[in-house]
């Protein structure tokens, strides 16, 4: 397998908690693993992926954890969203320009659509996920 789910470790007021879906693979935010080669079959497999490249030691990427786990439940079966550690990755950070952490880019059928630089409010990643997920008359 290509990601690995990690464990939340607060449910929050929310009571969400990440399990293993019956059709559509783990549930919540995922770490990829396996480089270019496990992204590459990530974005193959799956429509719509909202990729957040950071690091351990950014404090702005720890900052939007929160958010991500929280789309990652709302969009299950929907959309995946993963994080890539650029500090394992730097490559794949390299072949997507990632410049600047956090980075957010959204693919749909395996070509960016979207891209955000920095720590942003959930609304604007709902907003670019939205967008991914309509089709390209604007309906879902």
């Amino acid at each position: 397998m290509t990601t690995q789910t990690r464990p939340l470790p607060d449910a929050g007021a929310t009571g969400a908690a990440e399990t293993a879906g019956a059709a559509g693979g783990p549930q919540g935010l995922e770490e990829v693993r396996g480089g270019a080669a496990g992204f590459d079959s990530l974005l193959a497999a799956t429509p719509v992926v909202l990729a957040e490249f950071g690091a351990d030691w950014c404090p702005p990427c720890r900052a939007l954890e929160p958010a991500l786990r929280r789309l990652a439940a709302e969009y299950a079966g929907r959309a995946r969203v993963v994080s890539v550690d650029t500090e394992r990755y730097p490559a794949l950070a390299g072949r997507y320009g990632v410049l600047g952490l956090p980075t957010v880019v959204v693919f749909r059928e395996g070509r960016e659509v979207s891209r955000l630089l920095g720590l942003r409010p959930i609304g604007a990643l709902r907003q670019i996920l939205d967008g991914a997920l309509a089709g390209p008359d604007g309906t879902a």
